[in-house]
């Protein structure tokens, strides 16, 4: 990182430039060569404002999170065992709904939203929630993959929560006891 001044110029006397290494997206070491400045304080300011515009990895803005998903699937597929991989393609068809979506432009209103339509639907308040866990397992994998930023959305991201719904295992209890308190009534 630094600027350096070419021997011959342009023909409009622009002479300095600066370069640098990055490495690109498979890990090898790239040199970076700026177009020509006409003085050397032009060429070092346009070299700080490139560094404060780029990253360490290369990001891809088109990305959507169909993409993500295939390549998350990709990846865990060698590892993950067949009864985990049932239950991720039963979840596939809860997410198709943000398939479209460009990753750079996924938002908590677009999450909420979904949640919304996975609260209508007629499943466990259990389930909802492997679905949400499942969903931020992809985010997850393009944090670490892909250097993506999902802090603003994460921060306000919650589960499935019903004060309604008994958990199963009270159910059961209550109608044990229940069945005793009527038991001891008869006698």
């Amino acid at each position: 990182m630094a600027v350096y001044k070419e021997p011959k110029p342009t023909k409009n006397g622009r002479d300095w430039y600066f370069k640098f290494s990055y490495k690109d997206e498979f890990g090898a070491t790239k040199q970076y060569r700026s177009k020509r400045y006409l003085t050397k304080k032009e060429a070092s300011d346009a070299e700080r404002m490139f560094l404060v515009t780029s990253t360490d990895k290369v990001e891809d803005n088109n990305m959507t999170s169909k993409d993500l998903y295939d390549e998350f699937r990709m990846h865990n597929d060698e590892i993950m065992k067949d009864a985990t991989k049932y239950g991720y393609d039963n979840k596939e068809k809860f997410i198709e709904c943000f398939y479209t979506v460009k990753l750079k432009d996924f938002n908590i209103m677009q999450f909420e939203q979904w949640k919304r339509e996975i609260n209508k639907l007629n499943i466990s308040l259990r389930y909802k929630n492997d679905i949400y866990k499942f969903l931020k397992s992809i985010l997850n994998f393009g944090v670490k993959w892909h250097n993506l930023n999902f802090q603003a959305v994460y921060n306000k991201m919650t589960k499935s929560q019903d004060p309604n719904e008994r958990k199963k295992k009270c159910l059961i209890i209550l109608m044990m006891s229940l069945k005793s308190l009527f038991l001891m009534k008869k006698t």
